[in-house]
């Protein structure tokens, strides 16, 4: 269902109205040897990081000032969450990214999500 936010439209995948939630795996892959999952920035920040860009924004400051569609757009951004507090499981894991980088803090992130329906609902039968 779409969200107003300000002057977008947000259509977040799991929702809280849809009783679904996610479970989420994510395997970084870096340009660095194994093991340095931490290197760059401490892994609670990273995690923070990421969510915040898989969540639709929840405050106005979210977006820079002034900010808003040309007057022939109607932007609808897709995100995978309504809200954060959604996410039931997370697990972590780290590769070495085998391709050279010049920089050495930019990651490649698989995402694996797993969403299960928590009370089944006319709107939400077929997500199992």
């Amino acid at each position: 269902m779409p969200r107003p936010f300000g002057s977008f439209v947000f259509v977040p995948l799991v929702t809280g109205e849809m009783n679904v939630i996610a479970e989420l795996s994510f395997v970084i892959l870096q340009p660095l040897l194994h093991g340095q999952l931490i290197h760059g920035g401490d892994i609670d920040n990273r995690l923070k990081t990421l969510f915040d860009a898989l969540t639709m924004p929840r405050h106005q400051n979210a977006f820079p000032e002034n900010i808003k569609p040309k007057s022939d757009q109607a932007p609808f951004f897709f995100c995978l969450l309504e809200d954060d507090s959604l996410v039931t499981s997370v697990a972590v894991k780290t590769e070495q990214l085998l391709v050279p980088r010049k920089d050495k803090l930019i990651v490649d992130v698989l995402i694996n999500v797993k969403t299960r329906v928590t009370r089944v609902t006319p709107g939400n039968p077929n997500w199992n």
